[in-house]
């Protein structure tokens, strides 16, 4: 069961993608779609509506009954899928963290230090440093990203009044000032217009309740969108998601609230925000997030919080609700890597930092007992991924630094 750890002393809510599961059996035929997914979910319910909401059309879920859970194969929804084994020098070790996968490269945030390597796993060194000089992170990296034409890469983190820009070894350059400080957010660099677009979570005592902005790299303003009611109360628990475009969306904006309350999914596009999905949960509303990729929509809910400490508690999750959406048909859904044999992520696959990749950064102790515990047969598993992966758990090293299971979403 995958669970998120709050910290009282920063309220930090941790994300880590962990969860492997035995999966769900096969659903059956379906002739009504040509998309993979819509034959996944053809025996699912509808439970979701487009309703129109001025000129935009906004989907509405709402369950009636408990669909049974389905197994959601890699290959239907993923491209490019690969196993990476980072490179095993004592410089390159990282451990458990947040990933941001790019077209090129792989950074890993882990024991106070930034990583990176090549998509093969070869160690390139790290991206600055934790400190309070110029580029050095004093807290921790929020997201990251990277521009690979123009040779740059950028994080923020948390508080943020910048976001520091590096070179592709890792060498500071600059930094961008923001119009306003960031609590927790992301961002999309626009190098040939010279602009920055950032989303921002926002607290009730912020003043100016400005949650995406374009500006230049000066820090000024283009534009922005005023929305006042999508701020939070003052707590680093809560979370700000980046989904995946399905059309010409700039950037989809999204929350999990730790004062669970009705929320949206917005589309940004053209200085718009636009409310795009939302789910109707009755009177008692969990804590949840909702995550938009290329082919469905996902809500994600949890139980109540369980104090583990004196200032810690975890949050259980439940199985993420995926909603197709050319169907609208829905049900949980486990993600499982067909090409790896019945390897299975039954949490924690919606949760990827960059909205354009799943990335699993694994211990190898971690991935050898997921491979040992999937099971020897399942209706969807073919001969070449059983094959597969009998030779991984041959290969694993549990002394070996950390593997990544890494995949585009397809469009």
């Amino acid at each position: 069961m995958k669970r998120i750890r709050i910290t009282s002393l920063l309220a930090v809510v941790a994300a880590v993608l962990t969860g492997c599961g035995s999966g769900s059996s096969s659903k059956g035929e379906f002739s009504g779609s040509a998309n993979p997914i819509s034959k996944t979910f053809a025996e699912a319910p509808v439970v979701a509506q487009a309703v129109a909401h001025g000129s935009d059309t906004l989907i509405v879920g709402k369950l009636t009954s408990a669909p049974e859970q389905v197994t959601l194969l890699a290959s239907d929804v993923l491209d490019d899928i690969e196993l990476v084994k980072l490179e095993n020098s004592d410089e390159a070790v990282v451990g458990r963290g947040n990933v941001w996968v790019t077209d090129k490269r792989i950074l890993i945030y882990s024991d106070d230090e930034v990583k990176q390597f090549d998509r093969s796993g070869k160690y390139l060194g790290k991206v600055g440093a934790k400190g309070q000089g110029p580029g050095e992170y004093s807290i921790a990296p929020y997201y990251m990203d990277a521009d690979e034409k123009a040779g740059r890469i950028y994080m923020m983190q948390y508080n943020a009044k910048n976001i520091f820009v590096y070179d592709t070894d890792g060498k500071y350059i600059e930094s961008i000032p923001l119009a306003q400080e960031v609590n927790k957010g992301f961002f999309t660099v626009d190098n040939e217009k010279g602009t920055v677009t950032i989303a921002a979570l926002l607290f009730h005592s912020d003043e100016n309740p400005t949650p995406v902005w374009t500006q230049d790299m000066k820090g000024n303003v283009i534009s922005s969108v005023f929305k006042p009611n999508i701020t939070v109360v003052p707590d680093f628990s809560s979370e700000i998601y980046r989904g995946s475009n399905a059309g010409n969306e700039d950037l989809t904006y999204s929350l999990f609230r730790i004062d669970a309350k009705a929320d949206t999914l917005y589309n940004y596009s053209d200085g718009r925000l636009t409310p795009a999905f939302t789910f109707d949960f009755g009177d008692e509303v969990p804590m949840h997030y909702f995550r938009a990729f290329p082919q469905f929509y996902v809500v994600v809910t949890f139980g109540t919080p369980e104090q583990v400490s004196e200032s810690t508690y975890v949050l259980p999750s439940n199985a993420p609700f995926v909603i197709d959406r050319a169907t609208l048909h829905g049900a949980p859904a486990v993600l499982m890597f067909d090409n790896f044999g019945t390897l299975t992520m039954d949490r924690g696959w919606t949760g990827c930092s960059n909205p354009e990749y799943l990335a699993w950064n694994l211990d190898p102790g971690d991935l050898l007992a997921c491979l040992e515990t999937a099971p020897e047969s399942h209706p969807l598993a073919t001969e070449e991924g059983m094959a597969r992966m009998k030779e991984l758990k041959e290969s694993i090293d549990p002394d070996d630094n950390n593997y990544v299971i890494i995949g585009r979403w397809k469009r």
